[in-house]
């Protein structure tokens, strides 16, 4: 065993209700499909909060475009994509309120 990280992995269930409106949010603000690529890594404590609360549906997202160098000198944001990702979290906070009344 050597020093480093020790958090365990998390991967959002494919086909989730949850993942259905989540999908459906980012298809109305874009304005066409999104697609499932796996990419990035775990933030460890989801996993410990999924062990937690075992019935919780859990959803990591982020704003990034091609040129958005994540975690790196200079990141940004186009205003556009944030623009888009505002009204996907909208619509899917508003749909998962809807079911969930």
């Amino acid at each position: 065993m050597r020093d480093g990280e020790q958090g365990k992995p998390f991967l959002a269930p494919a086909d989730s209700e949850a993942m259905r409106a989540a999908r459906w949010a980012f298809a109305t603000a874009w304005g066409t499909d999104p697609v499932d690529i796996g990419v990035g890594g775990s933030i460890p404590f989801i996993a410990d909060l999924l062990e937690a609360f075992p019935d919780a549906a859990i959803l990591v997202t982020g704003v990034e475009d091609p040129d958005s160098r994540a975690h790196g000198a200079n990141e940004s944001v186009h205003l556009g994509e944030l623009q888009k990702v505002v009204l996907a979290e909208a619509l899917l906070l508003s749909r998962l309120g809807a079911s969930a009344s």
